[in-house]
């Protein structure tokens, strides 16, 4: 047999069940704000290296400079930063310029073989990419997390072509992985306080809901008692009332005579020195008959 709650736990049952599904609602809701939220920066980041790099590859200034730069070098013989230093002498500039109008951490082109013309380290420059993707030299876009001298970095890399459409080199877009946490952190501390504002209103409407039921509780458990008095006094009277107009009826067997052992007669119903009506009428017809 399956025991059922007693009205003492369907009460705290319904006082505090409110309170917590608000508040595992309103965690919940911060904890998907910050989920978007995230998700949406590092969408933005992702747009953000993909648009520079491929806007910078596009630039016909840029284009022209690559193309020159990556005759001073060959496979057997890689351009060092001497090789590359009027390449470098214009497009770092422009590789600074940009960095610091897009956000982003670093900007690096390349020549064909993969040896940086620019890069925001000068000891870096002259030097081949450590991460270099051979299949966006080939021709193909490269979007993903790489670990290069920066530490892991988004990078978008994409491929510099010249007027008859042959690779000349590449663009390195990247932005740190740290520095796309530290934008994480950013957006939950501007998030925290406005989550932790609506917890603690959300927690002073559930206080204030969960007395008012209370109050409620008291109120109906007062009335109950009331009503259970009345009932007993109305029962009471109902008796009394019951008692006064219909009184037990008399036992059947009352006023029947009955022998005792010792052979004296005696009538049932009847209490002990009490005296017969004949008797009695006896004794009042002598007394009138006296002188």
């Amino acid at each position: 047999m399956a025991l059922s709650p007693s009205p003492r736990v369907i009460r705290l049952t319904l006082l505090v069940l409110p309170s917590l599904i608000t508040l595992s609602s309103l965690w919940i809701t911060v904890a998907v704000a910050l989920s978007a939220q995230a998700g949406s920066i590092r969408d933005a980041t992702v747009d953000r290296v993909q648009g520079v790099a491929s806007s910078l590859a596009e630039l016909p200034d840029v284009r022209a400079t690559v193309e020159a730069a990556s005759a001073a070098g060959t496979p057997d013989d890689l351009a060092d930063a001497a090789d590359l230093a009027p390449a470098t002498a214009q497009l770092q500039p422009v590789a600074e310029l940009i960095a610091r109008a897009a956000d982003v951490y670093y900007v690096v082109i390349t020549d064909d073989e993969g040896v940086r013309i620019t890069h925001p380290l000068a000891s870096e420059r002259g030097v081949q990419v450590a991460t270099t993707n051979r299949s966006v030299l080939e021709g193909t876009p490269f979007l993903g997390t790489e670990t290069g001298p920066s530490g892991p970095a988004l990078r978008a890399k994409i491929p510099v072509r010249d007027d008859a459409g042959a690779v000349v080199g590449m663009v390195a877009v990247g932005v740190r992985e740290a520095d796309i946490a530290a934008r994480r952190e950013e957006a939950l501390e501007d998030l925290l306080p406005w989550g932790i504002g609506a917890l603690i209103v959300a927690t002073m409407a559930s206080s204030f809901l969960t007395a008012a039921v209370e109050r409620r509780f008291r109120r109906l458990d007062g009335l109950a008692l009331e009503h259970a008095q009345m009932s007993r006094t109305t029962r009471g009277l109902e008796g009394a009332v019951a008692r006064v107009h219909h009184p037990a009826p008399r036992d059947p067997r009352a006023g029947l005579a009955r022998r005792r052992p010792d052979g004296a007669l005696v009538h049932r119903g009847r209490r002990p020195g009490w005296r017969s009506a004949a008797r009695h009428g006896r004794e009042c017809r002598e007394r009138r008959r006296r002188p």
